[in-house]
């Protein structure tokens, strides 16, 4: 501890917002992590995937705030730190087991919105399971457009699958990007 993670300012914040992040209550942790991972969420997501004490008492701290967009309860984490330090700090493992369940849940919706398909892929590549190679084709060429060239390169992998000369290999993303190198991509796929 004792210095900061890129583009995170104070070293001593950024130790604190950790420490009060390391001593949440496991299903209050378990509601930021996911929102660090996928931010914003559909409200109805996060309660499919999360406990309801967790969920409340992450809102009720100000870790999470619930906006109306358009009449759909969006959740968004309460400060943009604590997304930052928790996915610069989170275990790769937690990482890909956070995206599975993000995966599933959508999917379970019929990934009907804007940008619900490269989130969709996104997801269940950074889960580390194959995903459908349609849907990561398409999800490559949604990231390629939006001139997110590093997601875009990395779905197509994907969908070329093991032995096509590929890769097929699922590659840790970059922290900060959460999917992406922090291209305009990644704003689609994280409804920014």
């Amino acid at each position: 501890m004792g210095t900061a993670e890129p583009g995170s300012g104070d070293p001593r914040l950024v130790d604190l917002v950790a420490d009060r992040l390391r001593t949440l209550a496991a299903p209050t942790k378990e509601v930021v992590e996911l929102l660090a991972v996928g931010e914003p969420l559909g409200f109805s997501v996060v309660e499919s995937i999360c406990t309801p004490e967790g969920v409340e008492d992450a809102e009720q701290q100000g870790l999470v705030v619930v906006r109306d967009q358009k009449g759909r309860a969006e959740a968004s984490l309460g400060h943009p730190l604590y997304g930052e330090v928790l996915r610069q700090r989170m275990p790769w493992s937690r990482y890909q087991r956070l995206s599975s369940k993000l995966a599933d849940a959508l999917q379970s919706t019929g990934a009907r919105r804007r940008g619900d398909v490269l989130r969709l892929a996104t997801w269940q590549l950074e889960s580390g399971r194959a995903g459908d190679p349609v849907l990561l084709e398409k999800a490559a060429e949604m990231a390629r457009h939006h001139f997110d060239l590093g997601l875009a390169t990395r779905l197509a992998r994907a969908a070329l699958g093991p032995g096509s000369g590929g890769g097929g290999t699922v590659q840790r993303p970059p922290r900060r990007g959460r999917g992406g190198d922090g291209g305009p991509g990644d704003a689609l796929c994280h409804g920014r």
